[in-house]
This record gives structure tokens, C-alpha cells and sequence, in this order.
């Protein structure tokens, strides 16, 4: 028998124009005492861990590529 897991909504915004998304359109935010990469393409907002699993940068220090993609800053890998 499998158990689920119980899932958490955080208001951060009453709309995406009060969101301080950066030019890049990322932005790190703290919620739950957890850090997390917020993006922003073609209007749809995404949510992930901003630490990139193979060399540990910043996501949201990142950019998005022209197919939607979060790519790491250290290593250029694609996230997406």
C-alpha cells in the first residue's frame, strides 16, 4: 500500500505582476524554509529547487533558453 504525500500551498502573490521576477525571468524565494527557483515564460509560472543537482549554482542565477529551459550558470546544463 502506498501512502501520498500530503502537498502544501503557498501564497506568494495575489497576481504574477507583484512577483519581482528579474530580467532573466527567475527569481529565488524562501518558502516553508525551503529555497526555490521561480520562473516566468510566455506567462506560465513553474516552481523548482533552485540548487542544481550536478555542480550545486544557483538556478535562479540562471536563464531561461528559447525552448523554455532553466540552464545552470556554472555548467550550462538544461533544466526542464
Amino acid at each position: 500500500m502506498q501512502t501520498c504525500k500530503k502537498i502544501s500551498w503557498h501564497k506568494i502573490a495575489d497576481t504574477i505582476e507583484e512577483i519581482p521576477f528579474t530580467k532573466n525571468g527567475l527569481m529565488e524565494i524562501n518558502i516553508a524554509n525551503k529555497t526555490v527557483c521561480i520562473t516566468l515564460k510566455n506567462g506560465q509560472i513553474s516552481v523548482c529547487s533552485n540548487k542544481c543537482p550536478h555542480a550545486g549554482g544557483k538556478l535562479s542565477d540562471g536563464f531561461i533558453d528559447a525552448t523554455g529551459n532553466i540552464v545552470c550558470p556554472l555548467h550550462r546544463y538544461k533544466f526542464s
